[in-house]
């Protein structure tokens, strides 16, 4: 809305009496009793009189001067005359036109009651009072129509003064100006608009001249180059250009007045010195000025790293690069995504109680080694809490928050400089834990939306990399399993083939168990169901197949195995044993234990022999420091273990085999023997009774005969 009465020109109610610049604008030349005076009467006490005396218009003023009658007349300005109350004296064809009432319903009306808006009166009124003192005036008023519109008017009053100075009239001249008051609201609204729009954009707007000086900046500008919005103005461009890019302004400029729009990307530096990526785009505008529309493109840069750096990693993960180096490169694009963190990866150990560090490019060493000292459980810190919960844990600070309330964890954690930590726990696609990723900071802090999605989406990562990880050790577990499979069966062949002596097959066919499973040694064990003990029937150590030691527990006292818990749920079970920790397992007996230490044993794996479905003994293999057993290595030895057994058995079939073609030799050549006995038995029996015959008949030639055919 325009301000009441606001004169055109600054002129005061003191220094304007008399002006001549005024009066010559607005009044015209009349005859009065004082030719230096403008519209000058003399005064007469009957004001009914006066008012009388000029009913023709202006008929006080001097009618003889024509020409001022036809300006009066003609002239496109309202011209209208005022007594000293506001009515009106006189008024010209062009004031009755656009104030809608008939002349003689305004000669004589007080114009504040009839045409004055009610806002404008009050000031009218002083205006008057500022007349009445001689004083001439220019300013803004408004009309009333008859049919209710509005008239807006410049205008410019002057008093008519008798010879003495008395106030006689005052004489004013108004300029309609509704057009252009339409035209200035329209355009205060575009501009209201304009403003509107540009305050409330998400992006940064500036109005720069050409010498780059900001004129106009939005709340989002101010926010942009972390100054006041109240500053914004003033300030030059080219402060939040890098000084090796401050002459890329003047580039830009030069295309811009070739009427193009021009639109790139910029580091924008703040007031503080931050950098921020922007995407700027400049056009001209009315005036020789230019506006520029800056947009943060933080995200969308940290979204186009973050997408390149996950295909970077899923490329690693499918081309087989060691887990390692991938969550170590995970990392460390987590770390350049948000400033400031500190990453890192752990991995739940195979004993479910402690957390082993994978990842933590930019963590001290003596940290990682306390986070793997500190067992998980409900207040373990970040990670072993996540990791115990299986859900998300947030620590805004790690010296007040009760989760690391483990004195010596809470004080190496301070010591390195941690303030927050935020730790998730690593989920397989079957919910079990596998491990947690954490973010350290150096402040006390909470996450925002856009840490838990990046928090969430490296997460993600770490399982699918893990899982992957996992998948082809274990597709390669199950091609050791099968090449060993294969490999003992080949061996067993090859042996068999040789047909060596029992306890060389044996002690070769162990070897090749404890070839295979690095093992220090295996030892084959027969269970003798006539007194129901332990017999050693092989032991191997490397390639020594002769291996007995005198003083092992079931070799110096064979019924000692029945105090073995482990051993007598093996016979009793047919299923593998596994022994972890040799020191601690409550399933071994104490002989056996203090034996095994004394021979640098600290794990072993007992696989059963089966014949038939029945267990007939076991394998015991024997191992130093070494990884927990993973299932593929336990069943790799059940694979060879069957393979040695079906070997053995083989064997003992080719041995069995022999044996019966030997005997069947033997059973052969006394058939034959006994045949052959047997007819010269028969003979000989003939020639004996022949000769028998011979002798009782006296034929002594003939006896002689058979006994020499009885002799051969």
């Amino acid at each position: 809305m325009l301000r009441k009465w606001e004169p055109i020109t600054p002129l005061s109610r003191e220094g304007n009496k008399g002006d001549a610049t005024a009066s010559e604008r607005y009044s015209f030349p009349m005859r009065t009793s004082a030719p230096t005076q403008p519209f000058h009467t003399e005064p007469s006490s009957n004001s009914n009189s006066e008012i009388r005396n000029q009913q023709m218009p202006c008929s006080a003023a001097a009618a003889d001067e024509s020409a001022a009658k036809h300006l009066f007349k003609l002239s496109r300005d309202v011209i209208l005359s005022l007594d000293r109350i506001g009515k009106i004296l006189c008024i010209n064809h062009r004031g009755v036109e656009l104030s809608g009432y008939s002349e003689s319903e305004l000669r004589g009306a007080n114009i504040f009651e009839l045409l004055l808006v009610p806002e404008d009166r009050e000031f009218a009124r002083e205006m008057l009072a500022d007349l009445l003192k001689g004083e001439t005036r220019e300013y803004q008023v408004r009309w009333r129509t008859k049919d209710d519109g509005i008239v807006h008017f410049d205008g410019a009053s002057v008093p008519r003064l008798s010879e003495s100075g008395e106030f006689l009239s005052t004489l004013c001249t108004l300029r309609d100006i509704t057009e252009r008051k339409s035209a200035e609201e329209r355009l205060r609204k575009s501009e209201e608009k304009y403003r509107d729009l540009i305050e409330i954009s998400p992006d940064a707007i500036y109005v720069v001249d050409a010498d780059g000086i900001c004129l106009l900046g939005n709340r989002a500008g101010a926010e942009l180059a972390g100054i006041p919005q109240d500053q914004l103005v003033g300030t030059p461009v080219t402060d939040t250009y890098l000084p090796e890019e401050r002459h890329l302004f003047r580039e830009k400029l030069e295309k811009i007045r070739m009427g193009r729009i021009v639109r790139f990307e910029r580091k924008f530096v703040r007031k503080n010195g931050e950098i921020v990526p922007v995407e700027v785009s400049v056009s001209a505008i009315r005036g020789g000025y230019f506006q520029a529309v800056l947009r943060d493109i933080t995200k969308r840069k940290q979204g186009e790293a973050l997408l390149a750096g996950e295909k970077q990693l899923l490329e690693m993960v499918a081309t087989g690069v060691p887990l390692k180096e991938i969550l170590n490169a995970l990392c460390l694009i987590i770390q350049e995504q948000r400033s400031g963190t500190l990453a890192s990866v752990l991995l739940l150990n195979p004993d479910g109680v402690h957390l082993d560090s994978i990842a933590g490019p930019s963590l001290p060493s003596e940290w990682i080694q306390q986070m793997e000292k500190l067992p998980i459980g409900p207040c373990a810190g970040s990670c072993g809490t996540a990791a115990y919960r299986g859900t998300r844990v947030i620590v805004e600070n790690i010296a007040t928050d009760p989760l690391w309330d483990v004195p010596e964890h809470r004080a190496s954690a301070l010591k390195h400089g941690f303030q927050a930590s935020w730790s998730n726990p690593v989920l397989s696609s079957k919910g079990k834990v596998l491990g947690t990723f954490c973010m350290y900071y150096r402040q006390a802090r909470i996450p925002n939306s856009d840490d838990i999605e990046l928090l969430e989406l490296a997460t993600h990562v770490v399982r699918v990399a893990i899982e992957r990880d996992r998948a082809e050790e274990a597709l390669r577990a199950s091609e050791r399993v099968a090449r060993g499979q294969v490999e003992a069966l080949t061996y067993s062949l090859d042996v068999l083939a040789t047909a060596p002596a029992p306890d060389k097959f044996l002690g070769e066919m162990l070897s090749t168990i404890g070839r295979m499973l690095g093992a220090q040694s295996v030892i084959l064990w027969l269970l003798n169901d006539s007194n129901d003990s332990l017999v050693l029937r092989a032991w191997a150590e490397g390639t020594n197949f002769a291996k007995a030691d005198p003083e092992h527990p079931f070799i110096k006292n064979p019924p000692s195995w029945k105090e073995d818990p482990a051993l007598r749920e093996l016979l009793f079970s047919g299923a593998p044993v596994a022994c972890e920790d040799v020191e601690n397992d409550p399933y071994t007996s104490i002989e056996l234990r203090q034996y095994l230490k004394s021979r640098g044993t600290k794990k072993f794996l007992r696989i059963p022999t089966l014949v038939g479905g029945r267990v007939k003994g076991f394998i015991g293999i024997r191992h130093g420091d070494r990884p927990p057993y993973r299932p593929e290595e336990i069943e790799l030895a059940q694979a060879l273990a069957h393979q040695a057994m079906l070997a053995i058995q083989l064997n003992e079939f080719a041995e069995q085999s022999r044996q019966a073609a030997v005997l069947e030799e033997r059973n052969r050549l006394a058939r034959d023997i006994h045949d052959t006995l047997a007819q010269g038995f028969t003979g000989v029996i003939v020639q004996l009774e022949a000769l028998e015959d011979a002798i009782a008949c006296c034929r002594r030639k003939e006896a002689n005969q058979h006994l020499r055919s009885a002799g051969e």
